[in-house]
């Protein structure tokens, strides 16, 4: 789930925001394609850039940063590791910062979020969000416990 933060108090506390759902690039249509490409036009014509020329380079290089990361994982998080584990964190956190394309990915996950969710939100807009306004939450429950401990919303056994 992302959360974008509107509005804040004078405490910096946020009091306004929006979620939306996570969304996987494969779920943006051709026309959202097309308008991803006419939004990175109207950032040239302002100076700005988020380092693709359109929505398929966009893609592809989100798609090779997933594998890429999905591989440094493995290497470096699993049993034959040389990282130690207190230190892994740190070094995900090292490679991630030197890996332009994982910008890129926050980026165009967000835009695509709130666009496919049916909000508003150009490319401009997203330029615009400062790091502290977009949070990444996670999902609430798909049930909640009432006082009992019992599960509401859970299936009941079958009886046999």
């Amino acid at each position: 789930m992302i959360r974008i933060i509107r509005a804040r108090d004078e405490r910096g506390i946020p009091t306004e925001w929006d979620d939306y759902p996570d969304r996987e690039i494969g779920e943006v249509t051709g026309r959202m394609a097309l308008r991803f490409d006419s939004e990175l036009m109207a950032l040239k014509t302002e100076g700005l850039s988020l380092g693709v020329r359109r929505w398929t380079e966009a893609v592809a290089r989100i798609r090779r940063f997933s594998a890429e990361a999905a591989e440094w994982m493995a290497r470096n998080f699993g049993d034959d590791s040389t990282i130690d584990e207190d230190l892994r964190v740190v070094a995900l956190e090292e490679w991630l910062s030197t890996n332009p394309d994982y910008w890129l990915a926050q980026q165009v996950g967000i835009w695509s979020a709130v666009n496919l969710a049916g909000g508003a939100m150009t490319l401009a807009g997203l330029l615009d969000l400062a790091d502290r306004d977009v949070e990444n939450i996670d999902d609430p429950p798909p049930y909640i416990p009432d006082e009992d401990g019992d599960v509401e919303g859970k299936a009941e056994p079958a009886d046999s």
